[in-house]
């Protein structure tokens, strides 16, 4: 068809999806919910509640012609719902606080990212962590539905209004996402490159600072 399809509005358990700039060859689906967007309550140590969706959820967008008609249908399910902490870096036990403050938890590392732990950490560091299934083969996040939100969404920090930023607030280096993994041998925690999907532990420095990315269920 030459025309653009109309699209209604999609909501469950708490998120909805959204579609506009409909074409005849495209639409842009937006997904909104709760979401932290305050500044102040990037800042904040004490970080207000939100609320949690209600996930799994299948979603159905249905376009239809000018006569109503269904034309094109896509599905999928939401599995996760993220929260970020804007550009703010705090070290690891406070972004753990602030992720538990408003209800969510810090996610692991295949929550974000399917890269290949071995390639770029030792096999120490390595031992005992579970990545994502099928994994990449090299370092670097890779598309695949289901390999952590990097790896479906790519370069996070694209999409205007989801407050992901690519660097840090001075923009001197690229934002890195703590989580909840640790080396077993050391206590020190993987965070993930933002950009890139790969991850490596914390430098044995406790005050050192990552972005704060939070994960419920």
């Amino acid at each position: 068809s030459n025309q653009a399809l109309s699209w209604a509005t999609v909501s469950h358990g708490g998120i909805t999806a959204t579609m506009t700039d409909s074409t005849n060859t495209s639409v842009k689906v937006t997904l909104t919910g709760p979401a932290v967007t305050d500044p102040n309550q990037w800042y904040s140590d004490n970080p207000s509640r939100i609320a949690r969706p209600s996930l799994p959820q299948v979603f159905e967008l249905v376009g239809r012609d000018s006569s109503g008609n269904a034309v094109v249908k896509y599905g999928f399910e939401l599995k996760q719902w993220f929260v970020n902490s804007g550009n703010n870096e705090k070290n690891h036990s406070s972004v753990e606080s602030w992720c538990n403050n408003i209800g969510y938890h810090l996610p692991n590392v295949r929550d974000l990212t399917n890269g290949s732990c071995r390639i770029l950490n030792s096999e120490d560091d390595c031992n005992g962590l579970v990545e994502a299934t099928p994994s990449s083969p090299d370092p670097w996040f890779r598309r695949h539905i289901g390999g952590g939100l990097f790896s479906e969404w790519g370069m996070v920090e694209n999409y205007f209004g989801a407050n992901f930023p690519g660097t840090n607030a001075s923009n001197t280096w690229t934002l890195k996402y703590w989580t909840q993994d640790m080396v077993v041998s050391t206590q020190r925690f993987f965070y993930v490159n933002t950009r890139y999907g790969s991850f490596s532990p914390d430098n044995w420095d406790y005050s050192e600072r990552g972005g704060g990315a939070c994960v419920y269920p």
